[in-house]
């Protein structure tokens, strides 16, 4: 069976931009806010802060800062509700003794 490459679910191809909130004292996905005089302005995904700086994360490295990227397709629990906090389970299957 040939390998197949994962596809990242975001597809961004600069990636994720984070940076450090002052307020939050973490590094944080940001999101674009705007256009300001000096270029693309970024806030904080947590708290709306401002950010001074964003560097662009690719989505594997999310997972440093805490963050998890999940496909909302996936099926996660039996049931299909997707929390996977349980799990569809057959009927058992048994034989009276004869």
């Amino acid at each position: 069976m040939p390998r197949t490459e994962a596809r990242a679910l975001l597809p961004l191809e600069d990636g994720i931009p984070t940076g450090e909130c002052a307020a939050c004292g973490r590094e944080v996905v940001a999101y674009l806010l705007g256009d300001g005089a000096e270029g693309p302005v970024f806030a904080c995904g947590r708290c709306d802060a401002l950010l001074d700086e964003v560097r662009w994360l690719a989505e594997e490295e999310l997972s440093r800062l805490g963050y998890e990227v999940r496909d909302p397709g996936a099926r996660r629990g039996g049931c299909g509700c997707g929390s996977g906090g349980c799990r569809s389970q057959a009927a058992p299957s048994w034989r009276r003794p004869s």
